[in-house]
């Protein structure tokens, strides 16, 4: 009896496991292109996970009684531009990526160069709000193509400029 509940136990715990996981569709890098405001070569300065969303420029809507939106931390990293490839920004832009691999974070490396694709409107329910009209924060996660450095990506984002 004992061993039938533990391997009901494991089994569960590993068909379960991805429930909460992040999950993304192969996307193109046409399609991830034509869906960023933002797309650049940069290295990373320095990242800060927080919840105090009104230091970041964020507003929080949606159903805050089911949900406490403010309660769950989010990564902002600062990056210095090397090479813009589409869209309008800073030399220095903050990028706002979510604090947990479940919820689709990008895992960035002080002093490594990234190719990042962003996006000025956030997935709801923050918002960050433009009162400035600067342009200097950016929201991406592990769904776009945003990784680190990668010869070959910036060939292939050069080749469908170009075209």
């Amino acid at each position: 009896m004992r061993l039938k509940t533990l391997l009901t136990s494991f089994i569960v715990i590993i068909f379960t496991g991805n429930i909460f996981a992040c999950k993304c569709l192969e996307v193109s890098v046409a399609d991830n292109l034509a869906s960023s405001d933002i797309v650049f070569k940069g290295k990373m300065i320095s990242q800060v996970i927080t919840t105090n969303f009104d230091s970041l420029n964020i507003s929080i809507g949606g159903d805050n009684e089911t949900v406490d939106f403010k309660s769950i931390p989010i990564k902002a990293v600062t990056i210095e531009i090397d090479t813009l490839y589409k869209g309008l920004g800073c030399h220095i832009l903050t990028i706002i990526t979510p604090a947990s691999s479940a919820s689709c974070e990008v895992s960035f490396n002080i002093g490594e160069e990234y190719i990042v694709y962003a996006q000025q409107e956030m997935r709801a329910p923050y918002k960050i709000k433009d009162n400035c009209n600067c342009r200097n924060i950016f929201w991406t996660h592990s769904c776009t193509r945003t990784a680190i450095w990668d010869k070959e990506e910036e060939q292939a984002i050069i080749s469908v400029l170009k075209n």
